[in-house]
């Protein structure tokens, strides 16, 4: 076999390869994806718990790969949040420094792999408000991390509304030193705007648009705190509009009805 023939076979292989390992990685994040989107509609933490372990696998037989990084740290980020919102359950330190610690790790591998993610600096950003949350003394090493990761977002992701929307969640749920409701109210106005844009455009990727709900009814919430319960109202449905197994706008409709702010 002359050695024109043995360098075409080796290039077939090498294409073969390549080509199969490109399938092998698209079916694992459509796996993880289809896993993450019932989580998340649903806020279901055994979803998305099985989530975390397809991306898991993906990210040890794929480990160059973006892609499969972010998904893992996003997936991570909502089962933080998710614990997060046990009330019946506060968390206690060490379990925040592991799950905080576990979220962290695949975002700040997906913004090495790619420096302009902004959804994986907010992410970042909301994780370490969060750690500042726990105890405003961290405030002093962890404002300058904060704010390093905030200035990323909103410089890659300006017409991002993930982006948006956790930049304003951040101020809207940080201490009001660092910004507060006024400060966060024009990103989540801003990134629900950005949100309508993209329900109407036609989606390349059929990766689950998250954050949407959660957005509207964070400004719900801020119109209600600013005694405008009729603008509260119309956010909260909103909200389960996009998605109907909203619990969170579900509670925060009870909860407007209880005070009076509702008309059903």
């Amino acid at each position: 076999m002359d050695r024109t023939r043995v360098s075409r076979l080796a290039i077939i292989a090498l294409l073969v390869a390549a080509a199969q390992a490109a399938a092998d990685l698209q079916e694992d994040i459509e796996a993880g994806l289809r896993q993450f989107r019932v989580g998340y509609h649903a806020w279901d933490r055994e979803a998305l718990a099985s989530a975390e372990d397809t991306f898991e696998a993906a990210c040890a037989r794929h480990p160059r790969e973006y892609a499969v990084h972010y998904w893992l740290g996003t997936v991570r980020f909502h089962m933080l949040l998710h614990r997060s919102g046990d009330l019946d359950q506060p968390m206690e330190d060490p379990e925040f420094r592991h799950l905080t610690r576990d979220a962290s790790k695949p975002l700040e591998t997906a913004t090495r792999l790619n420096a302009a993610d902004s959804e994986a600096h907010a992410m970042l950003g909301t994780i370490t408000g969060m750690r500042i949350g726990r105890n405003r003394k961290r405030a002093l090493w962890l404002g300058p991390a904060l704010m390093r990761h905030r200035s990323h977002a909103l410089r890659h992701g300006a017409r991002n509304p993930r982006t948006q929307y956790l930049v304003g969640a951040g101020y809207l749920h940080g201490p009001g030193y660092l910004g507060g409701p006024a400060k966060g109210l024009p990103f989540l106005l801003k990134a629900e705007e950005l949100y309508e844009e993209e329900s109407k455009a036609e989606r390349e990727s059929t990766a689950p648009a998250w954050g949407r709900d959660h957005c509207l009814v964070f400004i719900g919430e801020v119109f209600r705190g600013m005694g405008e319960p009729d603008r509260s109202e119309v956010y909260f449905r909103k909200a389960l509009e996009v998605n109907p197994q909203s619990g969170l706008a579900r509670r925060a409709l009870a909860s407007l009805r209880k005070d009076g702010g509702s008309n059903e």
